[in-house]
C-alpha cells in the first residue's frame, strides 16, 4: 500500500514460482497500488483495529460463557439446569415471535395482493390468467408479483382494445351515416339517390328530373 507521504523503496517485487520453474526470466508479479492520504490510512487503519477487537471481545466473551457453564454444571447443577431452562424458554419464545411475526407478514401481502393484483387479474380471461400465474417466479416475492402485475396490464390493455373496435365496429355498421360516408367513398362523386316509397304507376306524378326518374331512364335505356 502506497500513500502519499509514505513511499517503500526497499519492497522487492513478488516473482513468479511457475516462470523460474519452467527456466524463463523471473517475471515480477505487479499489484494495483492504492494512493490515500494521511487522514484516510488512519481512519482504515482505525476500522480493522475496531473490526479485530470486537472479534477478540465476542471470542473471549463467549469463552467466558462457556467456562462458567462448565463451572456451574460441575459445581452447581441446579443452577446450571435453572439456566438451561432460561435459555430453552428464550429461544422458545424467540421462535414463537418469529412465527408470528412470518405469519403476519403472509397476513398483510395477502391484503395487499387482494387489493391491488386480484381485481386485476379477475379481469383478465381464465386463458390469461392461467397464463401469467403459470409464468416462472410468479408471485414469489416482490419481483414475482411485478411480473403478474406488468403481464397483466399488459394483457388489460390489449383486451380493452380489442372490446373497444368490436364495439365501435358494431355501432358503426349500425350507424346510417357512416354507412353513407362509406358508400359515397367507394361511389365517388355520385351521390346516393333518394328512396321514394311507390304509390301507383312507378313515374306517375315524378316530374322528369326526379332522381328515380333518371335512374329508370338510365336502368332501361341500357
Amino acid at each position: 500500500m502506497h500513500t502519499r507521504g509514505h513511499h517503500t523503496s526497499d519492497a522487492s517485487p513478488e516473482v513468479s514460482p511457475l516462470a523460474e520453474s519452467n527456466g524463463h526470466e523471473p517475471i515480477a508479479a505487479t499489484s494495483p497500488v492504492v494512493t490515500l492520504t494521511e487522514e484516510e490510512l488512519q481512519q482504515r487503519i482505525s476500522r480493522q483495529a475496531q473490526s479485530l477487537h470486537d472479534r477478540d471481545v465476542a471470542r473471549r466473551n463467549k469463552e467466558a460463557q462457556e467456562a462458567e457453564r462448565k463451572r456451574l454444571r460441575d459445581e452447581d447443577p441446579w443452577s446450571y439446569a435453572q439456566e438451561e431452562k432460561q435459555r430453552e424458554d428464550t429461544e422458545q419464545q424467540r421462535q414463537v415471535q418469529t412465527a408470528q411475526l412470518m405469519t403476519l407478514l403472509g397476513h398483510v401481502g395477502r391484503q395487499h395482493d387482494a387489493a391491488t393484483l386480484d381485481p386485476l387479474i379477475h379481469a383478465l380471461s381464465d386463458t390469461e390468467r392461467e397464463r401469467i400465474l403459470a409464468l416462472p417466479n410468479a408471485g414469489q416475492g416482490l419481483p414475482g408479483r411485478k411480473i403478474i402485475a406488468d403481464e397483466a396490464l399488459k394483457s388489460f390493455a390489449r383486451q380493452e382494445y380489442e372490446r373497444g373496435y368490436r364495439d365501435a365496429q358494431a355501432k358503426l355498421k349500425r350507424d346510417p351515416v357512416f354507412r353513407k360516408s362509406v358508400l359515397a367513398e367507394h361511389r365517388g362523386s355520385f351521390d346516393e339517390p333518394e328512396l321514394y316509397s311507390g304509390n301507383g304507376s312507378p313515374s306517375e306524378g315524378l316530374p322528369e328530373d326526379n332522381v328515380s326518374s333518371v335512374l329508370r331512364r338510365q336502368y332501361f335505356s341500357r
